[in-house]
């Protein structure tokens, strides 16, 4: 039961991101807003100053997001490779790494690491 609410939310990891980000911004802004028409301002007023405080108050909630996701799926461990044997035809993968080629030494260095 554990695995299964574990696993559920992290197969549609960008709908579970995506939906605290936009759910937390939605009601910090509803917060200020009902903040603000209760202090007496007109809807002209609550709309700028909801329209304006969109900003830094998805920055509030991304914040938030990121440390609730953290602490609800921690990191797991990935499977580590034995680089003593070789690796087989069939997994085999080139890597890119950007580099620049300054002088002919520097160029044997990059290809000796």
């Amino acid at each position: 039961m554990r695995e299964r609410l574990y696993r559920g939310p992290l197969s549609r990891h960008g709908l579970f991101y995506w939906g605290m980000l936009s759910m937390g911004t939605l009601l910090l802004a509803i917060l200020l807003g009902w903040y603000a028409s209760s202090t007496g301002a007109g809807i002209l007023h609550v709309s700028a100053i909801m329209l304006l405080s969109l900003i830094p108050l998805s920055d509030l909630a991304t914040s938030v997001t990121n440390r609730l996701s953290a602490w609800i799926f921690p990191p797991r461990i990935l499977p580590k490779l034995d680089y003593h044997q070789p690796v087989s035809s069939g997994h085999r993968t080139l890597s890119v790494v950007p580099a620049l080629l300054s002088s002919v030494n520097a160029t044997r260095s990059i290809l000796d690491n």
